[in-house]
């Protein structure tokens, strides 16, 4: 208990963005920062490292990075992954109590908020001197002056973030808005200049249908909602909860996180075989095997081990080249899908806030009927059907590589299931000035 306080008198000393939550801001004042937020976060994502050597190659993460608003030899290097990191490890501590605090809830919230800033901002510094590491001979001036812009970015990203979920702007995660935003220009670029970063040389025309076609089918499946009836028990006369459960906000944490734990895995995989590969030690083997190539000639790829069947997107080429390679890939990426999916909910499902977003706030209530579930049942339906949403955003990414989608298709979910939500949350802010809420 004493380190607890001890930490929170740490992470009191951070600076904070005013909340701004509570009181109204104006649309136009919103919209301004929310721009300004995206501006920074592209100026900064097209601002080269100094003191990096910069080359034509193409990027071999090009479509990982990109996924986490990363763009590898600038500033924001590092993207969203600093907070995506710190959220997968405060949210289940927080969500199971495995952290206890006797404070208000209030306090509660705002100390798991400045906590994972704090660790943010920690994963920023190690990651940044990572890199350096990870990039092979450099003076140690340079080193130090490139850690530095690395952490730099990382800080900025974190701040805005932290800007926008304090109601600074339209939307409350800069997560969302960075990678949605990075995604779309990625697009941009690729259908103009189609194969520059490493990829076939596919006709833009086929790229384009591709990518609507999978964009129509990703906007058609947006918004489902599956009917779940709750019934009472211990009361008379027996009633039931009519709920809908949106399977498009179950399918928001693997859709990121599944890029996230994999684009990790493939970095400390990296670090580990160039560092440690020499000596034949079979477990890093086992995590992946790598080599330098001409394609790629600012760091090298994965030719085995996890890494590269986890990485690597299979095409039509190698279902009859390497089924092993296609198989092991599907498998991976449905079960891990599917995994985050049902974690994450069992995390959260202990926010209020989670579950009215995830069911509605609004839920009529009937006389019960036969198809109705107890209500100590629920939560275990639940946990199910976001294994099952797991699994279709995992089936989608397999469909996606395989007709030749940019990125693998993740990146137009992600855009679609960002600007839906924002326009869903606008749609019911109108409906409730309109009612004097």
């Amino acid at each position: 208990m004493a380190g607890l306080n001890r930490l929170r008198q740490l992470v009191g000393l951070l600076p904070e963005v005013a909340d701004r939550r509570a009181t109204p801001v104006p649309f136009r004042n919103k919209a301004v920062n929310t721009v300004t937020s995206v501006l920074v976060f592209l100026a900064g994502s097209r601002l080269p490292l100094y003191g990096l050597s910069t080359t034509a190659a193409p990027d071999p993460l090009y479509w990982i990075h990109a996924a986490g608003a990363s763009n590898y030899g600038t500033i924001m290097a590092q993207g969203v992954y600093p907070l995506l990191a710190s959220e997968l490890v405060i949210h289940p501590l927080f969500g199971l109590k495995v952290v206890r605090l006797k404070i208000p809830m209030e306090e509660r919230m705002q100390f798991m908020n400045r906590s994972q800033k704090l660790l943010a901002i920690l994963i920023a510094m190690v990651s940044a001197i990572g890199c350096v590491l990870n990039a092979g001979q450099l003076g140690s001036g340079n080193a130090i002056l490139i850690a530095l812009q690395l952490f730099a970015g990382g800080a900025i990203v974190i701040y805005l973030d932290e800007a926008l979920k304090k109601g600074h702007g339209l939307v409350s995660s800069g997560i969302a808005l960075f990678t949605a935003t990075n995604i779309c220009a990625c697009f941009l670029w690729e259908l103009a200049y189609g194969g520059v970063h490493g990829g076939d040389k596919v006709p833009k025309m086929v790229v384009a249908a591709g990518m609507c076609a999978f964009l129509a089918l990703t906007v058609r499946l947006q918004g489902l909602r599956l009917p779940l009836a709750v019934r009472t028990h211990g009361v008379e006369p027996a009633l039931q909860a009519n709920c809908s459960v949106n399977l498009s906000y179950l399918s928001y944490m693997p859709i990121m996180f599944q890029g996230a734990i994999v684009s990790s895995m493939y970095f400390f995989s990296q670090l580990l075989y160039l560092k440690y590969g020499e000596n034949n030690n079979e477990v890093i083997k086992l995590l992946g095997k790598w080599k330098r190539d001409y394609r790629y000639p600012r760091q090298p790829i994965p030719i085995g081990g996890v890494a590269h069947y986890a990485t690597t997107p299979p095409t039509w080429a190698d279902l009859a080249r390497d089924p092993v390679h296609v198989t092991l890939y599907a498998v991976l990426l449905l079960m891990g899908c599917a995994l985050i999916s049902a974690t994450w909910f069992g995390i959260r499902v202990y926010s209020r806030k989670y579950v009215a977003r995830l069911l509605g706030r609004q839920i009529p209530v009937t006389p019960a009927q036969p198809g109705s579930i107890p209500r100590n049942r629920w939560k275990r339906h639940v946990a199910m059907i976001a294994l099952l949403v797991g699994l279709c955003v995992g089936a989608l990414t397999l469909m996606a590589g395989f007709i030749g989608v940019p990125g693998s298709g993740t990146g137009i979910m992600l855009v679609v299931t960002v600007v839906c939500s924002y326009f869903e949350r606008r749609a019911g802010d109108q409906a409730a000035d309109a009612f004097g809420l």
